[in-house]
């Protein structure tokens, strides 16, 4: 179990015992991030392993509460930028294995986005999709090759 502070400029989260592994799962991402430079991942600001730990900086609400809030247009406007951050970071040979919308925050006044909670992320793909948000993802990449096959397709035939 872990316990979450939110503050307006932090975020602290402390782990239990008992969820150490998640705990250096968490704190390796966060320090991948900050070495790899990863605009998508909010900053770490400190750390104590001794008890269990991190403290990331606050960038926004997640994209649930912003859509709850605000209203949003998911498959048009955050579904292209949450599969490029997805590929960005499936790159580096990992997958979040938890992606959810609790775990993409929205910054409301600019819109960008970020990942969080990588405690299941692993090299292995694990994740549930119970929120069918990777299966857009990839729906979302299949009809764009469509899209462009055919534009393509179009244009040879103009030209002939």
């Amino acid at each position: 179990m872990k316990s979450v502070k939110i503050t307006k400029k932090y975020i602290i989260t402390k782990y239990d015992k008992e969820d150490f592994e998640l705990f250096k799962n968490e704190l390796f991402f966060y320090l991948l991030a900050k070495q790899k430079k990863l605009n998508y991942v909010p900053k770490i600001i400190h750390y104590d392993c001794d008890k269990l730990t991190i403290k990331t900086e606050n960038v926004g609400i997640s994209l649930q509460e912003y859509c709850d809030e605000y209203g949003c247009d998911f498959e048009k406007y955050f579904i292209p930028k949450i599969k490029k951050i997805y590929d960005q970071f499936s790159k580096f040979g990992y997958y979040h294995n938890d992606i959810r919308l609790k775990n993409i925050v929205v910054n409301p006044k600019t819109k960008k986005i970020y990942l969080i909670d990588f405690e299941f992320t692993d090299k292995e793909y694990k994740d549930a999709d119970d929120e069918s948000i990777v299966k857009n993802l990839k729906r979302n990449f299949r009809n764009k090759s469509k899209r462009k096959i055919k534009s393509k397709r179009k244009m040879k035939s103009k030209h002939r």
